[in-house]
């Protein structure tokens, strides 16, 4: 398994997204973010991405609008990282995945 990503948090990234217009967020986290979970709330999506060293929960409401928060501290990516090698993730989490390889 070979990891295309950087796991320590680029905080001018970090600092910046919240600036960003959310089509722009929202391209970034499809391109170039890792889909770490998803879940349906009711009738809203929650997706949480990895994405240049932090991670960000991204909330699709019914309506078609989106709330893309970032998070610098909370999760550990080593603890991820290593639920992905052990195969406790769902495989549709990282099938297809551009940033991960297997």
């Amino acid at each position: 398994m070979t990891l295309e990503m950087n796991l320590n948090p680029n905080l001018d990234e970090f600092y910046q997204f919240p600036r960003w217009t959310v089509e722009e967020q929202n391209q970034r986290l499809t391109t170039q973010a890792f889909l770490v979970d998803k879940e349906q709330q009711g009738m809203d999506v929650l997706r949480i991405y990895f994405y240049s060293g932090f991670f960000i929960e991204q909330y699709e409401k019914e309506n078609g609008m989106y709330e893309n928060i970032p998070f610098k501290q909370g999760y550990k990516p080593s603890q991820f990282f290593e639920c992905v090698q052990l195969g406790k993730l769902k495989e549709y989490l990282f099938r297809g995945s551009n940033m991960l390889k297997i």
